[in-house]
């Protein structure tokens, strides 16, 4: 049976109404990404031109009056039907943000768990009156500005062909977007990086330290935000990763600065079903506190003998 999954939303916000962006794709197609095959998705707005800059209400009313409970797509390992497809847009519209908040702190987060800012959104209309398709007024989009006056341009353009232009939007990967949103933490606070802890900022390198001792404390989160911005200018949308914690010089945090060093084959990932998966890249290894990288260390030497294992502590950190 062929459906259509849903794997992420980014709604877009104009000054005249809201762009319903969704991650989706079929169950059966599938691409290959990173080195690896999975099941295909790209950007775009369901119900083709109809809901493309609509106000909200435009868009719930026609959920909310639909009396039909056959499924519409899958959603985090749940079937949506279109009932709960109101909900599923409500929520969308609740969180949408302007093109210039997406770019400034969203990440794309693959499915390998890496993660990546966000650089622009291309706009292009899909031509499908001529044979095999055809894309046409094709623009790669960063400010709302922009957006509005290429969505007059391209309305101009379709005129009233809806049944064969359609107006499409893709960011620059299709991957899910998450956005990283402003914190009311008060009093003293650290900036975090994945399990490590910023310590270091400078003119040629950002660095983090393993331990909340090394980190750099700043006086409150409006301080910390202002040193994320600084970041941002210099090192461009990396840094959007970051988190802002509080700040609690009583409390012990578990260091993740462990790593299980296999000879002659690189830095233990994780267990799989038949073995273990392994990795070159100082990036990738599976960081983990010292307890749980002995617990590993043993159950690697009791089942797969034959190789050589070492517990590895602070390996170099990668920006």
């Amino acid at each position: 049976m062929s459906y259509e999954i849903c794997y992420s939303r980014a709604f877009i916000k104009t000054n005249r109404g809201i762009i319903p962006l969704v991650l989706s794709g079929s169950n059966n197609c599938t691409e290959f990404k990173h080195g690896k095959e999975r099941r295909e998705r790209d950007w775009g707005t369901f119900y083709g031109n109809r809901f493309i800059e609509k106000n909200a209400s435009e868009i719930l009313d026609f959920f909310k009056n639909k009396d039909d409970k056959s499924d519409f797509c899958k959603y985090r390992g749940k079937w949506l039907n279109y009932c709960d497809a109101y909900d599923f847009y409500l929520k969308g519209i609740k969180n949408a943000l302007y093109l210039e908040e997406y770019l400034k702190n969203g990440l794309f987060r693959n499915t390998q768990g890496r993660t990546y800012g966000i650089h622009y959104l291309k706009c292009y209309v899909h031509n499908w009156a001529v044979e095999h398709g055809k894309i046409e007024l094709e623009k790669d989009i960063t400010t709302t500005e922009d957006l509005e006056a290429w969505l007059d341009d391209a309305r101009a353009y379709i005129g009233n062909d809806n049944n064969n232009k359609f107006i499409c939007f893709m960011f620059n990967d299709n991957e899910a977007i998450s956005v990283r949103k402003k914190t009311n933490i008060k009093g003293a606070c650290i900036i975090k990086d994945k399990n490590w802890f910023l310590s270091t900022n400078d003119a040629q390198k950002w660095e983090c330290a393993y331990d909340v001792a090394g980190a750099l404390i700043f006086d409150n989160a409006e301080q910390a935000e202002k040193h994320i911005e600084a970041m941002r200018e210099k090192w461009g949308s990396s840094v959007n990763r970051l988190k802002i914690v509080k700040y609690d010089a009583n409390k012990k945090e578990q260091v993740k600065n462990c790593y299980i060093h296999i000879n002659n084959f690189g830095y233990f990932v994780k267990f799989t079903r038949y073995g273990y998966r392994y990795t070159y890249s100082l990036c990738d290894m599976n960081k983990m506190t010292q307890q749980r990288a002995k617990q590993v260390l043993k159950k690697l030497t009791d089942k797969f003998s034959k190789y050589i294992y070492e517990l590895v502590k602070e390996a170099e950190q990668c920006a």
